[in-house]
């Protein structure tokens, strides 16, 4: 029998048995819960014959586990596709191993107390275990997701030159109870209408003197944003044709843009 003692085998607790008549090698485990320290010695005593051999003659370090982590803040309600924060009270020299229910993705954070991911489809267990030199005892925090509304399709629209004209995008797919949402960038960005219910689908620009993208997402009643829409005012094409070649009497399809003859948008056979 292989025993472990910190104070001379005055006490001593076994940590692995070998049941043999000749020589071999007993395999040990420091029990759970054993105190740290930098003074522990091993011995191994037989009963047949009674004997006690000498200790291993040098101290021995034992780390304990690091202990459950604190309780994990963060949303346990959450929409697909958004981006959410978990994170435990942070204790020197410990290493954080996180789970995320099916689909996440962790973005940012590694292996430290607080870290960042992106919510998939599934529900389940947000779980962190925290290292040292081994793993603790799990902490888990149960997640309910709620899923995101379907990317809507859009209708782009032509911009009409030569005036003060607005132009007027739309987008469909939003169903009873969702609302859209218009942006003027891919992600974040500055929100430009938020429609009154699904059926008030449709945004009107400003006046534009360019191309010009705008974006949109649907609301659904739970309060889950979908993926963004990429929709265009599209600003006409400048006319490669020479004015020049056209004679006196005679236009080779050029339109006036309300001002002056200098660019031109567009040709007609």
């Amino acid at each position: 029998t292989a025993q472990l003692s910190s104070d001379g085998f005055a006490s001593h607790v076994d940590i692995g048995t070998l049941t043999s008549t000749v020589a071999g090698t007993i395999s040990g485990t420091i029990p759970a819960g054993t105190a740290s320290g930098s003074g522990y010695r091993i011995r191994v005593v037989s009963s047949t014959p009674a004997a006690t051999g000498t200790d291993n003659r040098s101290n021995l370090t034992v780390n304990s586990l690091p202990a459950q982590p604190s309780a994990i803040t963060g949303n346990i309600t959450v929409c697909q596709n958004s981006s959410q924060t978990y994170s435990v009270t942070n204790v020197a020299g410990v290493n954080y191993t996180w789970t995320f229910p099916s689909g996440w993705t962790q973005t940012t954070g590694g292996t430290t107390n607080s870290v960042t991911v992106t919510v998939g489809s599934g529900s389940g267990n947000v779980q962190v275990t925290p290292s040292t030199c081994g793993s603790g005892t799990s902490r888990t925090l149960a997640i309910t997701t709620n899923a995101a509304p379907s990317a809507p399709t859009t209708t782009g629209a032509t911009i009409c030159i030569g005036g003060a004209v607005a132009t007027t995008l739309s987008a469909s797919g939003a169903i009873a109870g969702d609302i859209y949402k218009w942006y003027d960038a891919a992600t974040a960005g500055n929100l430009l209408k938020t429609s009154t219910n699904n059926t008030d689908n449709t945004y009107t620009t400003a006046v534009l003197a360019a191309t010009t993208n705008y974006w949109v997402s649907i609301l659904n009643s739970g309060g889950c944003d979908g993926l963004r829409t990429l929709v265009t005012a599209t600003f006409p094409t400048a006319s490669t044709d020479d004015s020049n070649l056209a004679g006196t009497d005679f236009w080779i399809g050029h339109v006036y843009d309300g001002t002056n003859f200098t660019t031109y948008y567009g040709w007609y056979n």
